[in-house]
């Protein structure tokens, strides 16, 4: 069965009107049908339906079922009739233009003139009147849409009043011409463009040409920096593809705010612009979703019928991803035509021929800047080619200077190995010696003691008494030669950090009259015994600067001053009459200190790893050294602070040494920030003083402000009641170290490794369980070796904290490392493990207690 017949109106019964009633099978014929059988004709110039000539029905209802757009002008004021295919062209406007006289339907009238014509045409001419391309604008939405028509008229025969048109659907076909037209624009206008400039300029213009196709055209080029290329001998551009400005538009707003855009900013259009570079496509940008500014959209109101723009496209000067972007070209669409994919191939083809003719530019660029390359490397080629025999030559020299250089190195080397060697060998064989002679002694006692026994005699004092300073003197020897190796050791060491740059100042807060007192107790008994008198000073700048406390490395100025102490000792020893060597301390606000005037100043070293004058303050420290020794003469001045160099060989002969603690005090002063300078003649005495940067430091609190309740006073520690475990795997030192600290009071246990010591721990009453027992062994503090077989001294503190965290061991036991590594790293490492603090060997024991009395309360 067919669709249902509505019901016929009374007086549309009629075979002619049963079109009018009777559904096709299409709902939207069906509907528009419908309304123009409800129309009220009777009210129009052409009457009811019924009136209607059977003619012209059919006329209709033939046009009704076509799917080409067709429409019927009707009476005297031209009422129009048309089919469902038509109405879609009219949009938003249809069906309400269905039966109305076609001057009130203001879409088609707007263009009334081309209607006008194609009327005048049918209704003089005996063919059928043709109107092309004709532009109308129907809503569409919230916009007007553009549309372009054509269409085919002819004069209905009498008696029929009126005219027939067949409309056609242009506008794809008419968009495209135009946007070719545009595109044919913007390339002739390109054409003569010599150069980028020119290029932005012509593209600009060339985009004016056309009208109907672009609303408006911000053209933004990146900035850039001339930069000189050195290989090409000319300036080039270097492109910043983040910060754009804009170069030229077409359109009729000024807006300051979009003259200059940064890549990096979140504002919506910059972003988009971002997404441009980053991607090598163009990106569409609308007012819909915020990425169109505002000032924009009003650029096209002199352009495109003068609506705002909606839309726009933001093209990138490249046309893939990862070249550099030289331009971005922002084009408004028309607010009339929608962005769809005709619109999108367009913009492809404007994209193509932007990127392109940018990268012409830039192969044209390339290829000059390339000739003058080539230009530039023919010079040089013939330059080079010039000097070929003179670079010859130098090379030539070069390697006849660092092969002597070389030679001379080498013999320095060996030289300082020769020197070195010696004053390890001397003073060991006096040790030796001295080792001997105790044993001699030792022996020729107990021969005194057994013939007393057996005679029952007294023993002669003056034997013993002349044994025993016989034995004092060997000690006193041994002692001075080992100090002696110790700084030899320490020389070669501090060189050693000096050439690796591993040497760091470590500033900390000294009482200065402290330090020179311990220069004075340093020095005192050897000055002593080459009856040199010897003594410290504070100029007066000290008090006018208010200088008590200081922030500065004493460690290093202590080495540098056991130096200059040191070479003064040995040079005044030996002189006649009065010998005397004075010290003397000073402050100055400025570098240049008056102490220098007069004084042969040294040159700065120049650190290659930029670790000179690590130290820098408020105020500079001065130390002046002066002795009444043998002097130097002219030549023996120029070699001061020389590596591995003496003032002449007969001072190495006659006074000993390795070269080498002038050039590291050298050093040493540079690196905390200072200069250093002497002054020496023959027979008169020798003059050295140095710099070092600093600051002014209040004395710690501990000192200004004691509090019994917040600082416990401790107690020093009594050795007689000390139990310390000595952890040593060197059996030798672990025996000699162990009978030393029994002799002074000290309790010792012994363990030859970390895993010893610990499970030595776990049987002492420290181990959780076994209470206080005093049948249990006692550990007051613990003297652990860093470098062992089984478990290190390292690894074994940090199982002793984890088991004092752990609640294993009840009590904190005090650990002080003990190392023959005197690196202040390894040190500080060993301390970062959890032990309380460390010694370096060789150490005396009066040097030991010192730290136990620190460490343990």
């Amino acid at each position: 069965m067919g669709p249902p017949v509505e019901k016929c109106p009374d007086n549309l019964r009629q075979p002619e009107h049963a079109f009018l009633t009777t559904p096709c099978g299409d709902e939207f014929i069906d509907a528009d049908l419908r309304y123009l059988r409800e129309l009220p004709w009777s009210e129009s110039s052409i009457g009811p339906i019924s009136t209607w000539s059977r003619e012209l029905l059919v006329l209709i209802n033939l046009a009704m079922l076509s799917p080409q757009p067709q429409l019927f002008l009707l009476g005297p004021d031209s009422i129009i009739i048309y089919n469902t295919a038509y109405g879609r062209l009219l949009y938003d406007h249809h069906p309400l233009y269905l039966g109305r006289p076609i001057g009130m339907n203001e879409a088609l009238i707007s263009n009334a003139h081309a209607i006008n014509r194609i009327v005048d045409r049918a209704t003089t001419r005996a063919k059928p009147a043709n109107e092309n391309d004709v532009t109308f604008f129907f809503k569409h939405g919230d916009r007007l849409q553009e549309t372009f028509l054509s269409a085919t008229m002819v004069k209905l025969p009498e008696p029929l009043r009126g005219y027939h048109a067949t409309t056609y659907d242009t506008t794809a076909a008419a968009v495209q011409t135009r946007r070719k037209e545009s595109l044919k624009a913007i390339m002739d206008a390109c054409a003569l463009a010599s150069g980028m400039t020119s290029f932005w300029n012509a593209m600009l213009q060339g985009i004016s040409i056309g009208d109907g196709d672009i609303s408006f055209a911000m053209l933004y080029r990146a900035e850039f920096h001339e930069e000189y290329a050195a290989e090409a001998d000319r300036q080039r551009h270097v492109i910043d593809d983040q910060n754009f400005t804009l170069h030229g538009k077409v359109g009729s707003e000024e807006s300051a705010r979009l003259q200059q855009i940064n890549l990096l900013s979140n504002d919506p259009y910059a972003r988009c612009m971002k997404e441009a570079v980053r991607t090598g496509n163009p990106v569409l940008i609308s007012v819909k979703n915020g990425t169109l500014p505002s000032e924009l959209c009003k650029e096209s109101r002199q352009r495109c019928y003068g609506d705002d723009a909606l839309e726009a496209v933001i093209i990138p000067s490249i046309y893939s991803y990862g070249s550099e972007v030289h331009a971005l070209l922002v084009l408004g669409l028309p607010p009339r035509r929608p962005y769809d994919d005709d619109c999108a191939n367009w913009i492809h083809s404007v994209h193509q021929f932007f990127a392109n003719t940018v990268t012409t530019f830039k192969l044209a660029e390339a290829r000059a800047f390339d000739s003058a390359v080539k230009r530039v490397a023919a010079v040089r080629a013939e330059q080079i080619l010039q000097a070929e025999l003179v670079v010859q030559k130098r090379e030539a020299e070069l390697q006849t200077f660092s092969l002597n250089e070389a030679i001379e190195a080498k013999r320095q080397q060996e030289y300082f190995i020769d020197v070195t060697s010696h004053e390890i060998r001397n003073p060991l064989g006096a040790v030796i010696l001295s080792a001997d002679s105790i044993s001699i002694s030792l022996s020729q006692i107990q021969e005194l003691v057994k013939k007393s026994v057996s005679a029952k005699l007294t023993i002669d004092p003056s034997s013993l008494s002349e044994l025993l300073e016989g034995m004092t003197e060997s000690v006193d020897t041994i002692t001075s030669c080992s100090l002696h190796q110790k700084r030899i050791t320490d020389d070669i060491l501090s060189l050693s950090k000096l050439d690796s740059n591993l040497i760091e100042i470590c500033p900390s807060s000294f009482k200065l009259s402290s330090f020179m007192d311990s220069i004075l107790e340093t020095f005192k008994v050897e000055t002593g015994r080459a009856n040199i008198t010897f003594g410290a000073t504070q100029d007066a700048s000290i008090k006018l600067h208010d200088v008590e406390w200081v922030q500065a490395d004493p460690g290093r100025i202590l080495q540098v001053m056991t130096n200059l102490v040191s070479n003064a000792i040995k040079f005044t020893a030996t002189v006649d009459g009065p010998r005397s060597i004075i010290i003397r301390v000073g402050a100055s606000k400025t570098r240049d200190v008056p102490i220098f005037n007069g004084l042969i100043m040294t040159k700065p070293l120049i650190d290659p790893n930029g670790k000179t004058d690590q130290v820098k303050g408020d105020i500079y420290l001065w130390f002046e050294v002066a002795d009444s020794g043998c002097g130097m003469d002219a030549k023996e001045r120029s070699k001061m602070f020389q590596r591995f160099s003496q003032a002449s060989p007969k001072t190495y002969s006659k006074y000993g040494g390795s070269g080498l603690g002038l050039f590291i005090s050298k050093k040493l002063v540079n690196l905390q920030g200072g200069s250093i300078g002497f002054n020496s003649e023959t027979d008169k005495g020798t003059t050295f003083a140095f710099s070092i940067g600093a600051s002014r430091d209040k004395a710690p609190d501990i000192l200004t402000n004691r509090s019994s309740t917040t600082l416990p006073i401790r107690k020093a520690a009594q050795p007689n009641n000390l139990s310390v475990l000595l952890v040593e795997d060197n059996h030798v030192n672990q025996v000699v170290l162990a009978k030393q600290l029994r002799r002074v009071g000290y309790t010792v246990f012994t363990a030859d490794d970390g895993q010893e010591a610990f499970d030595f721990l776990k049987s002492s009453r420290h181990w959780k369980g076994h209470g206080k027992s005093s049948d249990l062994p006692r550990v007051d503090f613990i003297c652990m070796d860093i470098e062992m077989p089984i478990i290190d001294g390292m690894t074994c503190t940090k199982m002793i904290r984890q088991a004092q965290q752990d609640g294993d061991i009840t009590n904190h036991i005090p650990i002080i490392a003990v190392t023959a590594n005197a690196r202040s790293e390894q040190l500080q490492a060993a301390i970062d493990v959890g032990m309380d603090d460390g010694i370096s060997k060789p150490f005396r024991i009066d040097d030991l207690e010192k730290i136990i009395e620190k460490v343990v309360v």
